[in-house]
């Protein structure tokens, strides 16, 4: 679960689900990240959700680009 809120404070009563599906892609893997529940954020929704979507895409470059070494 995802627990930080729209003020990127941690809080335990703050719930998203972020889940990660793996299927094989070609010589590789083919990665989907789904961010649920952004709804959670109330009025910030709309104002984070690119920022996440950015924030994901750069996380999962850089497990890529592990990986990519890492063979």
């Amino acid at each position: 679960g995802w627990q930080l809120t729209a003020n990127v404070e941690y809080d335990p009563g703050f719930l998203n689900e972020v889940d990660l599906a793996f299927a094989p892609a070609g010589d590789g893997t083919l990665v989907t990240l789904t961010h649920h529940n952004l709804q959670r954020f109330g009025d910030a929704a709309a104002a984070m959700a690119p920022s996440l979507g950015e924030g994901w895409s750069m996380l999962l470059g850089l497990y890529q680009a592990h990986s990519a070494t890492a063979a």
